[in-house]
């Protein structure tokens, strides 16, 4: 989780990271 900006992208598409 050191990408913040892909992390934000991913959190649209799979909100399972977070």
């Amino acid at each position: 989780m050191a990408n913040s900006g892909l992390n934000l992208e991913h959190n649209m598409v799979r909100p399972s990271s977070v």
